[in-house]
């Protein structure tokens, strides 16, 4: 992946609204996925996302053989799923079917406003969570943006992959079935579980889905990362693989 993810921002009803206009391009901090093209890296084969950390588990075991803290399916949001709370360090995201287990930050936006860049990790194998938070010189705008489990969509965005570090966390995210589960592990280690609603969806980064901005109605989950043709003259990818998710109780 190169620089981060463009974005855009517009006034709307009287508040800025985030709208990502290129998600996850392809050489941040240097990497040049076309490497990854050259090298005959297919789709499945080769290091997954999360199996590199001092925590992951040994092959055959799988993510869910750690010990996590277990917690009522009505934590912060009445009758609802668990609200997943994201801090710096000690939260993850677990995707059992495709072997991921990945460190989950929150991230937000630097730039000026209708300029400003979503931060995505540099560690292909890290992925982020957006938080609202827009960073512009010396002033800071929050923005809604719901937690894995409240109500709207939670975005978490990760890179594809690099030609330095291999498949990313989210590299076989296009893989990713209907009904599949996906954990969001909060910084407490309580679990918010989701199943994959739909197949997962590609489109054009410039035509991404406004969906992907709500803020009110049934807590969603959307996983996002690049995919489809690679432009080895711009050195990005040319779409956007997005994965939708529901609670999978509450």
């Amino acid at each position: 992946m190169d620089d981060p993810q463009k974005l855009r921002s517009r006034h709307l009803t009287g508040r800025v609204v985030v709208v990502v206009v290129v998600v996850l391009a392809v050489v941040a901090v240097g990497f040049v996925a076309v490497g990854i093209v050259k090298m005959g890296h297919r789709p499945g084969s080769g290091r997954r996302g999360g199996t590199d950390r001092s925590t992951a588990t040994s092959a055959g075991s799988g993510p869910s053989a750690r010990v996590l803290t277990p917690a009522p399916a009505n934590v912060g949001t009445g009758s609802g799923p668990v609200v997943a709370t994201i801090a710096t360090s000690g939260s993850s995201l677990v995707i059992p079917s495709l072997g991921v287990d990945a460190p989950l930050v929150p991230t937000g936006a630097t730039g000026s406003v209708g300029t400003a860049a979503l931060t995505i990790p540099s560690d292909v194998h890290t992925v982020a969570w957006w938080d609202g938070v827009i960073r512009d010189g010396d002033r800071t705008v929050q923005e809604d943006a719901p937690k894995p489990g409240e109500p709207g969509v939670a975005l978490i965005a990760g890179h594809i992959d690099s030609a330095t570090a291999g498949p990313g966390a989210l590299y076989d995210l296009k893989d990713l079935a209907p009904g599949a589960l996906v954990e969001v592990i909060g910084s407490d280690q309580q679990v918010s579980t989701w199943r994959v609603s739909t197949p997962p969806d590609t489109t054009r980064k410039t035509a991404l889905p406004p969906s992907l901005w709500v803020t009110t109605g049934p807590p969603k989950l959307a996983l996002v990362t690049c995919g489809g043709p690679f432009d080895a003259a711009t050195g990005h990818y040319l779409d956007n693989v997005i994965v939708w998710a529901t609670p999978a109780s509450g």
